[in-house]
């Protein structure tokens, strides 16, 4: 084979089929190593690819079985292979070297050196990268072989980790954060790569990954301050490899080693941080902090509420001068109660061109309108809401028939049908829930039929329109409407058709994309790869629309774009933005450009959320233009939000204030200036002391002085979104609110009347929805509490930790689940609970989540939920929490009517003991009732009786735990108690059991709990007690579980013991033989001759003599004559038939499944042994003339009735070989020798 079917001048398939023969040639015989290695070295270089690459493959194969007897005899072939232009022969050469590392053959740090001279320098991830997929799989393979306890070098002795380590873990990471697995690049390839890098990531130690106790502070506590450089790294590691692994959970890869390796890494940072940090890492949650927040902004004075101007006062203004200013002014302040008002303010507006400031205020009081018309149709009785909102919906389409105005009408209806919940539960004290869906669902079919047939004036408003109602499709769980809308609008930015509706349209539609604080209290059908896809689509958009805007082309600003529809960082997109100088826009599109701005403003807080690192971007790129082209409204926004804030560099803050601080004669400056000054406090102070300044500056543009004096949804919408409402600031003085009204007065702008509307909506008393959270009740659609999982009563873990990540996901899932969404992650939610499995999780996590998890119908989530109930019993720590809130509820679904677990939740086994020491005596014994019957539920059902075996192995630990002297944590009476269910209910069920299956283990697993109960409790219960007549299984049963007590000396007493096996060989002789029930009597006969080989002579003829007295009462039908057949097999002193028979009956009796003619077959082997073995027995004892006699009064009544003729032969024998003293046996050698060689025919 290695030279003739190897030889060039033989078929290629040949060749190639002999060369992959030799790895399985070599396992099964090693002498032929030596001559594969030769045949092997005669064809390494062949100029075939073919050939080269199969020999590749052996040498791999042999290195992986670990057949390479030294290195030296593949390695030069190998590093030439690393050299070969064909990839899959280069993908096999390394990981023919990760095997020789694995199996210690080769020096990793060696071997990392010269696969980066041989292939590229592996420090190098963008070289990497330019390689074969093929080849860059098998590196990141190499990459995780390396161990850290290998270190041996003088510089190194202290970190015990090596360069070489350390290197391979950052290419690792830098390969995983690339764009290779961005958007569309994925394919099964790179996901397959990824995996791999996971793996090998996984296979490393936090130390190695750089993960360190002061970093891991540093990065969850603000107030910590870092001691080295190095510590700064770990945070900067440690944060990066949290969102990785958090990412990476959400997205898994097909491969499930991928996904088993990011769990297990998970689970290693989670216990890292809980080590670190403590039970501190669970924080409590924001019940108190919102509470105290929100009674600071009800402290607004009633005379700084007082000095605000009055809606009649804005109402008046437009009626004596009836344009657009006045009419936003009016929408502005809309109270809700005429809504024929809005059909004149909706005139105005159509008959003049508003700026893209004007058009943001307008449709930011449509937005107030529609929010007060519904807050009052809400507070009416329930009985008649749907009604009055059909009343309202007809009268608003009504005025459609004016053709000037025919846009409002759509834009009013979209804007009210955000606030409109599908169910409204009443607040009346009913519990009446009344159906909006329908009304909703007709508004969106009107808003798409008008969008379809052209029916809209203004593209801009239709776009609008359509924005709206997408997202309030999205709401509804329709994910495929609102993706159509958004690549409708996504190709009319690629075709330069786009204008202020669409870019403001994008800014609406990713309010209802739920991300960061956001995802606890998400109802939307999408997942979190799906959201930040969205979410980078739209931002991307408008970044690009912004490009169009600039005077010139700028590369990076492409490359911002990508990595925005691709959510991922390019390494030096922050760089090249540093470098980029001060840009202008377009005259002819600065009024565009403002308007893509303001909408990117909006979006911030979504983006901070999505990718910190890409707001980070942009804000860099804001900085590069000149104020008062819209970028104050962006920058503004971003720094109003306290949360996004923090992840723009300090250095960039502080370059933006000393511009923004040198230019305050500017009213954008003074509109960013208050934004930077986050404390709403500071704010009205500075307002305060700086009046006659602020009034100067704002001569033309009175909007600067609004974000002094309250909140803005639309212009500096910080954590607000469009459709919250203005807020005065608790500390605003009344002073400088008077002030800054008489400056409005004597102003009389547009723009003075339009602040003057904003402030007299905060006149108007709050809003209430169906919520009472602080942030949320601001916007629209909130769901009614009971279908909230709520921060103020969920645990909340410290944030910046992977646990903050991971719970954050876990909570938005959870609260798609309440609202029964139908693309529920039940996947995800698996994946989180196993990570969460080590921990020691709050109580409270018991109580308000898990309770909800189990109860779900998904069989899938419910098993998930359960086993981390359950992992609290024997993972969590004791000092951490006591967890007695995780037994509570582990007591409540067993012992609840309607259980979710089934037998086949088998980890549910090992929590008993807790469950059991922590309840009462009166509980603890539903407990084990209600668990038991859940096993043998599942087992009738099933057929499978594992679940019992469990379950009796759970309660033997209990049993045992209560047996340790020094044990006191169960009362006697639970104990107790817990005994006397097992002796009498779970044995009566097992035998019960037994009908219908073989339950050979249960009974094992049975026994061994029996084996821990007192001899008292068994007594008590009657179970040694053997009654002549009875069911014969369950005695069957029961006679088997004494003997192993017998055996074991659990019965107290020689005489006690005696008695009971008496009574035993009594109950088994009387026994007629029924077909297959003979079985379970052997069964019980070879038991009973182990267990009785001990009793001395006399008992053992008392035995006998009991045996006959049955065989003379009973007669022939009877198993008596069987059992002394068995008894004396083994009891016997014959020589060489007694070997012979035992091993017939040893190999027959252990076979699964006999048949009735095998069963004969062993009963005539014994029958014709008895003459033989009763003699020797006999030979030499007292009671050899008794047993003569009994037998002789035996065979005399069988003879008078006619027994059968074997069973008087047997007799006859007997009595004829006592007499003699001769053996006289009727066994043939072939016979026993069938029996013995033939378990085919047996």
């Amino acid at each position: 084979m290695g030279l003739s079917l190897v030889n060039k001048d033989k078929p290629l398939s040949l060749r190639l089929a002999a060369i992959r023969t030799y790895p399985l040639l070599c396992s099964n015989n090693r002498r032929l190593y030596r001559r594969i290695i030769d045949s092997l070295g005669n064809l390494v270089s062949e100029r075939q690819p073919e050939i080269r690459l199969a020999v590749a493959t052996v040498i791999t194969q042999l290195a992986k079985d670990d057949q390479i007897r030294d290195v030296s005899d593949v390695i030069g072939w190998v590093q030439s292979y690393l050299l070969d232009e064909i990839p899959p022969i280069v993908h096999l050469a390394i990981l023919s070297l990760h095997y020789m590392i694995l199996n210690g053959e080769l020096d990793f740090d060696v071997v990392i050196k010269v696969v980066g001279k041989k292939i590229c320098p592996l420090d190098d991830s963008k070289k990497i990268l330019e390689l074969h997929h093929i080849v860059i799989e098998a590196i990141v393979v190499l990459l995780g072989s390396g161990d850290i306890n290998d270190a041996d070098s003088d510089d190194e002795e202290e970190t015990g980790i090596s360069s070489q380590i350390l290197l391979a873990i950052q290419t690792l990471l830098d390969l995983v954060s690339s764009d290779l697995f961005a958007g569309a690049k994925e394919t099964e390839s790179t996901n397959r790569i990824r995996s791999n890098i996971l793996k090998s990531l996984s296979n490393y130690s936090l130390e190695a990954l750089g993960i360190e106790e002061e970093g891991v502070k540093a990065a969850t506590n603000s107030n910590f301050e870092v001691s080295e450089q190095s510590s700064t790294a770990c945070v900067v590691r440690y944060k990066a490899l949290s969102i990785l692994l958090r990412d990476t959970l959400i997205n898994p890869e097909k491969n499930m080693d991928g996904v088993v390796s990011v769990i297990s890494l998970i689970k290693k940072v989670l216990s890292y941080e809980e080590d670190v940090v403590g039970a501190a890492i669970w924080q409590k949650g924001f019940k108190k902090q919102a509470n105290t927040k929100k009674k600071k902004s009800d402290k607004a004075s009633k005379s700084a509420i007082a000095a605000l101007p009055t809606s009649e006062e804005i109402l008046k203004c437009q009626e004596d001068d009836p344009r657009a200013s006045t009419s936003i002014a009016s929408l502005l302040c809309f109270n809700g109660q005429d809504i024929n008002l809005l059909l004149d303010y909706a005139g105005d507006l159509a008959n003049e061109t508003l700026s893209p400031i004007l058009r943001l205020l307008s449709i930011q009081g449509v937005f107030h309108a529609m929010a007060r018309t519904w807050s009052q149709l809400s507070s009416h009785a329930a009985a008649s809401l749907a009604d009055n909102i059909s009343s309202i919906v007809s009268n608003i389409n009504g005025w459609t028939e004016r053709y000037e105005i025919a846009d409002f009408p759509f834009l009013a209806l979209a804007a009210l049908s955000v606030y409109l919940p599908e169910n409204f539960e009443a607040g009346d004290g009913s519990d009446s829930t009344v159906n909006l869906s329908p009304i909703v669902a007709s508004i969106l079919d009107d808003i798409e039929q008008a969008y379809n047939e052209h029916q809209f004036s203004d593209f801009d408003n239709g776009n609008l329109c359509l924005a709206l109602s997408g997202a309030r499709s999205l709401h509804n769980g329709n994910t495929g409407y609102f993706t159509k809308i958004l690549e409708q609008f996504e190709k009319k930015c690629e075709d330069g058709s786009a204008s202020f509706g669409i870019h403001y349209g994008l800014a609406l539609m990713a309010q209802f994309i739920p991300t960061g604080s956001d995802l606890a209290h998400s109802y939307i059908s999408a997942d979190q790869r799906q959201r930040h896809l969205w979410m980078g689509k739209i931002v991307g958009c408008l970044v690009n629309e912004f490009h169009f805007c600039l005077t010139e082309r700028i590369p990076v600003l492409i490359e911002l774009v990508g990595c925005l529809k691709s959510r991922a960082m390019s390494p030096k997109l922050s760089q090249d933005i540093d470098e980029l100088g001060m840009q202008t826009m377009q005259p002819s599109l600065a009024t565009k450009g403002a308007g893509v701005l303001m909408s990117i403003g909006i979006c911030a807080h979504s983006i901070g959320n999505m990718c910190p690192d890409l707001l980070n971007c942009i804000f860099k790129l804001l900085c590069k233009l000149p104020l008062g082209s819209g970028t104050e409204f962006a920058l503004s926004s971003i720094m109003s939000n306290k949360t996004t804030a923090v992840v723009i560099d300090k250095i960039d803050i502080e370059c933006l204030k000393n511009k923004v601080k040198n230019s305050l004669d500017n009213s954008s400056a003074l509109y960013l200036w208050a934004a930077l000054k986050q404390d709403d406090e500071e704010k009205a102070k500075w307002l305060e002391k700086n009046i006659e300044l602020v009034g100067g500056v704002c001569t033309n543009d009175v909007v600067s002085l609004t974000p002094f004096l309250g909140t803005l949804p639309v212009l500096a919408c910080g954590e607000l979104s469009p459709f919250s409402q203005a807020a005065l600031f608790a500390n605003a003085s009344p002073r400088t609110i008077s002030a800054v009204h008489q400056m409005l007065d004597k102003q009389n702008t547009d723009y003075s009347i339009i602040v003057k509307g904003l402030l007299a909506s905060m006149r108007l008393p709050v809003i209430k929805h169906n919520d009472s959270s602080s942030r949320e009740s601001s916007k629209p659609l909130i769901a009614t509490k009971s279908l909230r999982l709520e921060g103020e009563t969920l645990p909340t873990p410290m944030e910046g930790t992977l646990l903050h990540h991971l719970l954050s996901l876990l909570y938005e899932e959870v609260s798609r689940l309440k609202t029964k969404k139908a693309d529920t992650d039940i996947a995800l939610l698996s994946r989180i609970f196993q990570c969460l499995e080590p921990l020691s999780l709050p109580g409270q996590f018991a109580t308000d989540f898990l309770s909800v998890i189990i109860g779900s119908e998904s069989s899938a989530l419910r098993t998930s939920g359960l086993k981390l109930l359950f992992s609290q019993f024997t993972k969590r720590r004791k000092a951490a929490f006591e967890g007695r809130e995780f037994v509570n509820l582990s007591i409540k679904v067993i012992t609840q009517e309607t259980n979710p677990l089934c037998g086949e939740d088998l980890f549910f086994y090992s929590g008993m003991y807790d469950m059991i020491r922590k309840s009462s005596s009166d509980l603890s014994q539903k407990v084990l009732l209600k668990s038991w019957q859940i096993c043998l539920s599942f087992a009738s059902r099933k057929s499978e009786h594992e679940c019992l075996c469990r379950w009796l192995q759970g309660f033997r630990t209990i049993l045992s735990k209560s047996n340790d002297d020094s044990s006191t944590t169960l009362s006697p009476k639970t104990i107790n108690a817990a005994r006397r269910f097992l002796v009498k209910d779970v044995f009566a069920d097992i035998v019960e059991t037994s009908k219908c299956a073989s339950i050979d283990e249960t009974f094992d697993a049975f026994t061994e709990c029996l084996l821990e109960i007192p001899s008292s409790i068994t007594d008590e219960c009657s179970f040694f007690l053997v009654e002549s007549e009875g069911a014969q299984i369950e005695y069957l049963w029961r006679i088997r579980c004494i003997i192993t007590l017998i055996k074991n000396e659990k019965v107290e007493g020689s005489e006690r013991m005696l008695t009971v096996l008496k009574s035993i060989v009594v109950w088994v002789s009387r026994q007629v033989v029924k077909g297959d029930e003979q079985l379970g009597l052997q069964k019980i006969s070879f038991l009973m001759a182990s267990a009785t080989e001990h009793l001395d002579e006399s008992s053992k003829s008392e035995m006998i003599l009991l045996i006959l007295e049955v065989m003379l009462v009973h007669g022939p039908d009877a198993f008596a004559l069987n059992l002394l057949g068995i008894l004396l097999n083994d009891w016997g002193d014959c020589t060489e038939n007694k070997s012979l028979v035992s091993i017939s009956v040893q190999r027959v009796s252990g076979l699964p499944n006999l048949s009735l003619h095998s069963i004969s077959q062993i009963q005539l082997l014994l029958l014709k042994e008895i003459p033989t073995n009763l003699k020797y027995f006999l030979k030499g004892t007292k009671t050899q003339n008794l047993v003569y006699n009994r037998i002789s009064q035996v065979h005399s009544a069988w003879v008078k009735i006619s027994a059968p003729k074997n069973g008087l032969d047997v007799l006859l024998s007997t009595l004829n070989s006592i007499r003699s003293g001769e053996s006289d046996t009727y066994i043939t050698a072939v016979l026993a020798a069938r029996l013995a060689i033939s378990p085919k025919e047996v």
